[in-house]
């Protein structure tokens, strides 16, 4: 795997909090970069999706007749819950 070096300057209160976990639970700062940044990109492309999507439903809704019937405002909960 190929990496890339990032030089991480945290204040110095947050690293000792995170030295002060027990060291069972206890992840390094890398580690938690690392997980940060994973989350974040991959959270990311999620959003992308679907703005790109939402960008294209304009075009797939020309596809499709949106003409609503003629007694929609009558017959609504007709065709809603098929009643009547």
């Amino acid at each position: 795997m190929n990496t890339t070096t990032l030089e991480l300057d945290l204040p110095e209160a947050i690293y000792q909090q995170l030295e002060r976990q027990p060291p069972q639970i206890r992840k390094t700062a890398i580690q938690l970069a690392i997980e940060a940044i994973a989350d974040y990109v991959e959270q990311e492309a999620k959003l992308a999706a679907g703005r790109e999507m939402l960008l294209r439903l304009p075009e797939e809704a020309q596809q499709y007749d949106d003409t609503p019937p003629h007694d929609l405002a009558a017959r609504h909960d007709d065709y809603l819950y098929g009643e009547g």
